[in-house]
């Protein structure tokens, strides 16, 4: 203990210190998506629902629609946030589902950006479900926009057996880091110092 009382005291100091990471510079893409996006506008009383379309997505995304579009009770609007070369899928869809009011979101330098915590700048409306690729509806849609979220800005269902754990999550993005070890440990340092052991 006496021996290491230096070295501890630094990787202490350290550790308190936490992480000065440079905020992300999104402005500019979202603004770019947003002048870019095409479509009707939000229509009073639809549920607005969300789908981020991969290329090769086209006909799972019509699935989706169709089973959406089957327990649906209420009108729809629907917004696809397109990864380049998906315009035929949505041309396709418009095609299948005319009466279906479909807003394209053209990604461009935000494909790959963390897309759930941007839809507030992306989408013009107060509440939006978010549904994944491939997936089917078996009930209506509004059951999901009309959860109570209290003071939480959005919800997600929890996934039994994966993902479940918050800092496996954290520990695996540190490890994608590679040699940036300085990046790494910083990111475990902050996330250890930020939440408690272990979360959802």
């Amino acid at each position: 203990r006496e021996l290491t009382a230096t070295e501890v005291a630094v990787a202490e100091e350290q550790r308190a210190r936490g992480a000065n990471l440079a905020p992300a510079d999104l402005d500019e893409p979202v603004q770019v998506a947003v002048a870019r996006t095409a479509g009707p506008e939000p229509r009073d009383g639809a549920i607005h629902v969300a789908v981020e379309l991969p290329k090769g997505g086209k006909l799972d995304l019509q699935v989706l629609v169709a089973s959406v579009l089957e327990h649906a009770s209420h009108p729809l609007h629907l917004w696809i946030l397109a990864h380049a070369g998906t315009g035929g899928g949505i041309k396709r869809l418009r095609e299948r589902f005319p009466d279906l009011p479909v807003t394209r979101i053209p990604l461009g330098d935000l494909a790959g950006e963390p897309l759930r915590v941007l839809l507030a700048d992306l989408v013009p409306v107060d509440r939006l479900v978010l549904l994944p690729l491939p997936a089917v509806a078996t009930a209506d849609v509004a059951e999901l926009a009309d959860l109570d979220l209290g003071d939480h800005a959005f919800a997600a269902p929890t996934r039994p057996g994966r993902d479940v754990s918050g800092f496996g999550l954290l520990h695996t993005a540190a490890a994608r880091l590679g040699p940036r070890t300085d990046a790494s440990a910083a990111l475990r340092r902050t996330a250890h110092a930020r939440h408690a052991f272990d979360f959802d």
